[in-house]
Parts: C-alpha cells; structure tokens; sequence
C-alpha cells in the first residue's frame, strides 16, 4: 500500500557542530573523505539552487532501480533532465571527487 508522498520537515542544522571546508582546500577534503565519508562546502548552492533542487526532487517519478519509501532513492537523474548537469562540475565538488577517485 502506498501513502501519498509528504514534504519532510525542514532539516535542523548541524553543519555548525561538522568540519567544513573551502572550494580551495582540496587534499584536506580528500583526507576527509577517506576518514569520513562525507565533506561540507558551505556556499557551493544558493539557496535559490537548493530550493530548485528540492522542488525537481518533489517532481521525480521511479523508474527501474529507483525506490520509494522512509528515504527515496534516485538513479542517474542527470540523465532525466538537463537541470541537473549544473550541479555536475561545480567549484571544490569536482575538484574533490577528482582527486578522491583519481581524476
């Protein structure tokens, strides 16, 4: 059985309690990534951009590999609109999965 779809709530904020780090300081994020799994660049989305994103997410419709439930997970969605390819190159995000994944 399915329920309608939601909108969460609005997050609370813990980033200021996380590591965060600037678009230059590459092998820091590299290490972190290694360490942790995860890095924060403050300012790397407006919050224009944010909430764009937000809004195509709330639009996506599963398909294939897709699922839906507590947490939805989307396949290739660059490949579903060309909104999405901004979000591909940005400052200190491809500098850091470059230098992660060996670019």
């Amino acid at each position: 059985m399915f329920w309608p779809k939601s909108k969460p709530p609005k997050p609370r904020v813990f980033c200021d309690r996380l590591p965060t780090y600037g678009v230059a300081e590459v092998g820091r994020m590299s290490e972190a990534m290694r360490t942790d799994g995860f890095v924060l660049i403050p300012g790397v989305l407006t919050m224009a951009e944010v909430q764009a994103a937000r809004d195509k997410i709330d639009e996506l419709e599963p398909r294939l590999w897709d699922f839906t439930g507590l947490t939805d997970h989307y396949k290739n969605v660059f490949n579903r609109d060309p909104f999405w390819l901004s979000f591909i190159d940005r400052p200190g995000v491809i500098d850091v999965a470059e230098a992660t994944l060996g670019g």
